[in-house]
This record gives C-alpha cells, structure tokens and sequence, in this order.
C-alpha cells in the first residue's frame, strides 16, 4: 500500500480543527441535510468541516454497515488528499452494538478500504494521512480493539501487495522466501517443502504444475 493511513486514539475534547467524520442512520425520508441513504454515503459541509456518514437504514446497522462506512471515509481521505481527518466515535454506538466490535469493523474499513496497490505506476503517492479515532475518555480496551483490528488488516493488505506482483517477482520459490523471512521476524515457525519433497510424499499434482513453470513447485506451512 502506498498511501498509508495511520489510526490513533484521541479525546474529542482534545480535536481542535480539520475534516471530522460522524455517522448517523438515514431516515426514511433522505435530504439534503440528513444522512444519505446507503451505508458509506458521505455528506460534507465545507463550512463546518463536518461530514455525516451514513450507516445505512437504522433496523441493517451491523459491524458490516460499519466496515463499509469505513471504507468510504478511507477513499474520501485519499480522493480529498487529506494530511489528518477526526472520526468521532461517540456517534458509534448504534442498535445495541457494543463499542468495541463496532470500532473493530470501522478500523478494517478504513485499512482494508484504503488499500492501493501502485508500486509500479509512474506517479503514486507516498503520503501519510493520520485518521484520529475521537472518544469521550481514554479506554483500554479500545486500544487493544485498534490495534488487533490493525493487525489483521495490515496482514490482509500484505497479502493482497503480494497477490498483486507480477509472477517474474512473485512465484513459489519467491513468495518462500518471503514468508520465511517473514516467519523469522515475527516468531511464526515455517517449513518449506521443495518439488523432490512433495514428489516423495506423493503430492504429484502440485508437482505436475510446477513443472509446467520456469520455477519448481513449494509448499508453505506456518
């Protein structure tokens, strides 16, 4: 990903200015004014620097509702080219939704839908937007929220950079190599079984396609 977008916890007594996001459900009857009608709609009000994100219908709220509406926020961030926006969560809690589960859908929003992959692209953008998650006191327990939800995400969005390579950078003995170097840095335990391995433990299909490529066969477990 090279846009990157950076999440933190803040006090929104502590928010002084800049784009702050809040969600809402949308009426039965859309305006102008209220919130828009599908999840992830977002109404922006320059003179105020307040934007209202729709969460869709008040009785389909759901962490997925949230998910989307994150996304949305991220590809308005990065549409916008904004260095630092507030997300003030206090407008979270929603249907009896617990706060956390819904701060841990809105977080893989905004990673998971801010993902770019433009590593090969003659102009990219390398830039850091810093997405300020508004409460109304400190909690712990959203900290670890934020950061497992961080996480998982930035481990998707790995995943994805790899799956987006070109096969003359990324291919069996490649990828191996990177996960092993990966496995090494995080203390996963990783065995990588090569094609005369695989051939002796009778995996012939796998060995089959491998000989149909410049590169031989590998299996990875971690």
């Amino acid at each position: 990903m090279t846009g990157k977008l950076e999440i933190s916890l803040a006090k929104k007594a502590d928010w002084k200015s800049g784009v702050q996001f809040a969600f809402a459900t949308a009426p039965k009857s859309v305006t102008v004014e209220s919130a828009g009608k599908d999840a992830g709609d977002i109404r922006f009000d320059p003179t105020n620097k307040k934007a209202i994100v729709s969460l869709g219908a008040p009785d389909k709220v759901s962490p997925e509702m949230i998910r989307r509406a994150g996304g949305a926020i991220a590809k308005w961030i990065s549409k916008n080219d904004l260095s630092e926006v507030g997300i003030d969560l206090t407008s979270l809690p929603v249907n009896n939704l617990p706060l956390e589960s819904s701060v841990g859908a809105l977080v893989e929003g905004l990673l998971l839908g801010g993902f770019t992959f433009e590593k090969y692209k003659s102009s990219k953008k390398n830039s850091v937007s810093k997405a300020q998650l508004l409460t109304g006191k400190d909690s712990k327990s959203l900290r670890t929220v934020v950061e497992r939800a961080t996480i998982t995400s930035e481990a998707v969005n790995l995943s994805r950079e790899w799956a987006h390579e070109p096969p003359n950078v990324i291919n069996p003995v490649s990828l191996a190599g990177r996960v092993q170097k990966l496995a090494s840095e995080v203390g996963l335990k990783c065995r990588v079984l090569d094609d005369k391995q695989l051939e002796k433990m009778g995996a012939g299909a796998i060995v089959a396609v491998g000989k149909g490529s410049a590169t031989p066969s590998r299996l990875i477990v971690l």
